[in-house]
């Protein structure tokens, strides 16, 4: 709005300017005209008026174009994880419903086990958020998705306080007293339209309810988001989330296959995908990793193989979940070649999420560019490694959080 009024007085001040020269030339056209000086009056009114109305469209659509400009996405999210996004219908409209709403709560939790896609539904939210323009600007913390399971150091609420500070524009935060930090960032959080979205909170240094206690009370009119493997209690708004539906699932499961050439899925029947849908407990990651063994293994083999280790999605011990991955990632890797095993661990000392280029890679795996390449596709078809583009064109090749915590906490150790 700011920056439209401020188009508007410029047109307004060029307008008269405008006027000012017309004024100007009329008193020299009074030499030449002498008898009939109003014709040129007359004509300068009637280009004032026509000019006002295309003048000002030019003007707003100027600012509805800087407008659309400001909201760079790439800067203000992380990287999408996805292709295509898969389901959730019904629970991105709750999560939209309850942002637009003012009086309605302030903090959103989403928890789940990991791979479920938390991170992911977030980020859809937060798009949705701004192509709505429903916040002035959206803070994700942590900023570059440093945190995963089971690696990297957590933010604790301090760490936390001063990484929204800066974000919000104001780095000198951090040498503010802390007794007075949060009443700084409470001045902040007040004065623009805020979605603040932390994910993976299981990592943080401290207990994410009490964060959520803290946050609450400063938000203001603000909303925030928060992702995590484990249940939110007071204070906020709780969304449990679990696997894909068949159809949801089955959609995925095709369009993953066509992305890598996978035929056994592209002309599997709905039941079988069903069935590995059902045993995969509509883990969007269970379900790329299981797309990747089709390459390889019959589909009998692979559904039996899922049907024997199970996932029960109501159990409240994590570690099941991280072993049922573990014996998914146990299958995969053996279908690696040695190469490719090695590569996936030189990649493991990536950030995950974020990964790195090409050159990066090839810098810490010391092979060539053309063998690095043919072991990166390696790893991609067996959903290992995924792939981006940031915002200045530059590919990346990063592992899920829970790739590369079976690759640190197995796969290393037992090399």
């Amino acid at each position: 709005m700011k920056r439209n009024h401020r188009l508007i007085l410029a047109f307004l001040v060029s307008s008269v300017l405008a006027l000012i020269i017309g004024l100007l030339s009329n008193l020299a056209a009074d030499t030449l005209v002498i008898n009939k000086p109003w014709i040129i009056w007359v004509a300068l009114i009637v280009a004032f008026i026509i000019s006002l109305p295309i003048t000002l469209y030019l003007f707003l659509k100027e600012a509805n174009q800087l407008g659309d400009s400001e909201v760079d996405k790439d800067a203000l999210l992380p990287s999408k994880q996805y292709l295509r996004f898969f389901g959730r219908d019904t629970l991105l409209d709750e999560i939209m419903s309850t942002l637009r709403e003012p009086n309605r709560k302030k903090i959103i939790g989403i928890d789940g086990m990991g791979g479920i896609g938390k991170t992911a539904l977030a980020r859809e939210v937060a798009e949705r958020c701004i192509n709505e323009r429903l916040f002035d600007t959206v803070i994700w913390e942590p900023q570059h998705a440093k945190l995963s399971l089971g690696t990297g150091v957590g933010l604790d609420w301090v760490a936390l306080t001063v990484a929204i500070g800066r974000q919000l524009g104001s780095p000198a935060i951090q040498g503010v007293a802390p007794e007075r930090r949060q009443e700084r960032l409470a001045s902040l959080l007040r004065s623009q339209r805020v979605l603040l979205v932390i994910d993976n909170m299981e990592s943080m240094g401290d207990n994410q309810n009490e964060i959520a206690r803290q946050l609450h009370p400063i938000l203001s009119s603000n909303k925030s988001i928060m992702t995590s493997r484990h249940r939110f209690t007071d204070h906020v708004y709780s969304i449990h989330l679990r696997g894909l539906e068949s159809e949801s699932a089955t959609q995925m499961l095709r369009f993953e296959a066509t992305e890598r050439g996978v035929k056994r899925i592209i002309n599997a029947q709905s039941r079988d995908l069903h069935k590995i849908n059902e045993a995969a407990g509509g883990s969007p990651l269970a379900l790329k990793l299981i797309v990747g063994q089709l390459q390889h293994l019959s589909l009998d083999n692979v559904i039996e193989s899922l049907q024997s280790l199970g996932i029960d999605q109501t159990a409240s011990d994590e570690n099941e979940y991280v072993n049922f991955y573990k014996s998914i990632f146990w299958k995969s890797w053996q279908l690696l070649s040695e190469p490719a095993q090695r590569l996936l661990i030189s990649m493991s000392v990536f950030a995950p999420n974020v990964g790195g280029t090409l050159e990066a890679i090839q810098s810490i795996s010391e092979l060539g560019k053309r063998d690095v390449l043919k072991r990166i596709e390696d790893l991609w078809s067996l959903s290992f490694v995924d792939v981006t583009e940031t915002g200045v064109r530059k590919t990346r090749y990063y592992l899920h959080p829970l790739t590369q915590h079976f690759v640190v906490s197995d796969i290393v150790q037992m090399s």
